[in-house]
């Protein structure tokens, strides 16, 4: 999902661009035709020689700041040798998506005043908040000379600057020129990255994984957090647990600053049954507490890979680097598998317009990868205002990525062409809604489309009954309005996160809810998770580790049923291992909905039956809990 873009100032050229830019007229009533208009405005438009040119730097301030801490910087900027025009304009960029203080020059006692000065001699400006955490100064009288310099205090007066509350290992405060006043700037070079360190740990995280074989060895990951869910830090503290009956290993284990405050145990254990342990973190300043997800221990059960799909850096409109996120997403949210998708045309810098970012965004893809045990996979998102937002997610070694701008790959059908063949799947998101609902006339390609995004960060897209349903929503554009047999979708959850905290988004206070995709894959690799996926072996939930089974006759999960075969009594198997205790199950069928009857616990195997099933219908299931978490399996097709 997108929050704030770093657009040039430009004008639109109205519906006529957007409708020609698109090749068709038959545009969904969703569209944002006005930021489709913007965008391919500005991307036609050439840069002048002197956007973008001179250089910029930290004069005075900290390197290295804790996150929600107050603090400023002194800036300076070089014009370069072709100079500003007059009626040209320095832009100063604070970090947009979260909670930096926005810089402003009105009041000296709210957060963000700025104090701005020229040298060596005095050029007239004037310097205004444009938008939300962006400064301009604009030589309106005369322009700025080669080597003239301007200097900029953020957070002078008697506050200072508020720092964003999210950590990250490279904050970045840009600098942009429009060197001849046409409205559209460029990101000149400069020294102005800072790190946000975390805070002291408030909370602990304790993930195992949700299905393990008797008389195993699994993995305990246990990680320290802030009060914003930012990890990695020094924690000087001893962790214990008390293994379950049958269990065999460590009861503790003494945290180090080689730690940064997470840790990763092998426990061996026992028989069938399902687990859970209480984790503790003793440290000085007192003792924090969790408890792990469920660990179903069977021989048979289908094994359950964890993934988030579908994630925002600071490369986009997100916090973070690519490298802190997939660090992220396998040693604190214990994740199998992960991939970023940062936007193709929004944000701060273009991943369509620099081909050497996507190149290392690839790469840092491959250098986080850990065969068997952690699949990092690339990805971006593919951004079209007119159709709708999807993440493309590749599962091999081609990795084009193909703009939603370009005129070759702005609309599904090809992007579907442009990816058909490779090992690469698109998946929609926020379909009811958000920034922009999906346009399903236009979904569900077998190979390339083969799932929906049903529940992200953002709220639940699956009906309007939903307990956190998505915001602005379109009642149109709910999923349980378009579940078809013809068009058979597997639903999968995803984070959208924007805060550098893959896998936790639904632990994060400034999100409704979360979301994860279970992934019922015969092992972890990326072939087997791409047959998965391809085959709708999944199921979503908004951030807990719930483990849910529901079968119509012989049929799982993303399959189609023969009538004969899925008619009778008790035709409908659910089974629900919940991280908490189950408030309902209601089994979706077309628009009808109807609850199941259950006895109270987190552990649950009902049946059901299903009368006069009907070639063509679909049901699925989806479980709420007493917390709010919730688990929707994808659809089971009725079939001659």
């Amino acid at each position: 999902m997108a929050r704030a873009v770093f657009l040039p100032l430009v004008g639109c050229a109205g519906l006529a661009l957007a409708l020609a830019a698109c090749g068709r007229e038959d545009l969904p009533a969703s569209a944002k035709l006005e930021i489709r208009d913007q965008l391919v405005e500005a991307q036609r438009r050439p840069y002048d020689e002197r956007d973008g040119t001179g250089r910029a730097w930290i004069e005075e301030g900290p390197r290295t700041v804790s996150a929600g801490s107050f603090a400023s910087w002194t800036f300076g900027y070089e014009c370069g040798p072709l100079g500003i025009q007059k009626g040209g304009a320095l832009y100063f960029q604070a970090p947009p998506f979260w909670e930096w203080s926005t810089p402003q020059t009105s009041d000296e006692n709210r957060p963000g005043f700025c104090v701005v000065s020229s040298s060596p001699s005095s050029v007239p400006f004037e310097a205004r908040t444009i938008d939300r955490q962006l400064l301009c100064v604009t030589f309106h009288e005369q322009g700025l000379e080669p080597g003239q310099r301007i200097q900029l205090v953020y957070g002078t007066g008697a506050v200072g600057v508020r720092v964003d509350p999210y950590a990250e290992g490279e904050e970045r405060f840009l600098f942009a020129v429009d060197g001849d006043g046409d409205g559209l700037r460029k990101a000149c070079q400069s020294d102005t990255t800072i790190r946000v360190e975390p805070n002291a740990p408030v909370a602990l995280s304790a993930i195992w994984p949700s299905v393990a074989r008797p008389q195993t060895e699994v993995e305990l990951i246990v990680a320290a957090l802030d009060q914003r869910g930012n990890a990695f830090f020094p924690v000087d503290g001893k962790l214990e647990w008390d293994l379950p009956q049958g269990c065999q290993g460590p009861r503790e284990y003494a945290l180090g600053p080689q730690d940064r405050g997470a840790a990763r145990v092998a426990i061996q254990i026992g028989e069938a049954g399902v687990l859970t342990m209480p984790v503790r973190l003793r440290t000085s300043e007192g003792v924090l507490e969790t408890q792990t997800n469920p660990l179903h221990v069977s021989a048979q059960a289908p094994r359950v890979y964890w993934a988030d799909l579908h994630g925002h850096t600071g490369l986009s409109d997100g916090t973070g680097t690519t490298k802190d996120y997939f660090a992220y997403a396998r040693d604190v949210a214990g994740l199998d598998i992960a991939a970023v998708t940062d936007h193709d045309h929004w944000g701060l810098e273009f991943l369509d317009g620099h081909p050497a970012v996507w190149d290392a965004c690839v790469a840092e893809a491959r250098a986080a990868n850990r065969p068997g045990t952690f699949l990092a996979l690339p990805g971006y998102e593919w951004t079209s205002w007119i159709w709708g937002h999807r993440h493309v997610v590749f599962f091999g070694s081609s990795t084009p990525l193909l703009s939603s701008l370009d005129p070759k790959f702005d609309t599904p059908q090809e992007l579907w062409a442009g990816l058909l063949g490779q090992s690469a799947l698109a998946i929609p998101h926020h379909p009811a809604g958000g920034p922009i609902a999906l346009d399903w006339r236009h979904v569900g390609h077998a190979e390339v489309e083969p799932a929906v995004e049903i529940v992200s960060a953002h709220g639940a897209s699956d009906a309007s009954s939903s307990h956190a349903p998505i915001y602005a929503a379109d009642t149109e554009a709910f999923v349980q309005n378009h579940v078809r047999a013809d068009r058979l979708l597997g639903f999968v959850g995803s984070g959208d996160s924007h805060d550098g905290h893959p896998g936790m988004s639904h632990r994060m206070p400034h999100y409704p809810c979360g979301g994860l995709a279970a992934v019922l894959a015969d092992n972890l690799s990326a072939a087997s998770v791409l047959a998965a996926l391809r085959n709708r072996n999944v199921y979503a939930t908004n951030g807990p580790r719930i483990v849910l089974r529901v079968a119509l006759g012989p049929a799982r999960m993303g399959q189609v049923a023969r009538l004969a075969e899925c008619s009778g009594p008790d035709n409908l198997f659910i089974q629900v291992i919940g991280t908490a205790p189950i408030r309902s199950i209601e089994v979706m069928r077309g628009q009808t909905t109807f609850a199941v009857d259950l006895v109270q616990g987190s552990d649950l195997t009902v049946r059901a039956t299903l009368e006069e099933l009907k070639v063509g219908e679909c049901v699925w299931v989806r479980v709420q809990q007493e917390d709010g978490g919730a688990a929707w399996s994808s659809p089971i097709a009725v079939g001659p």
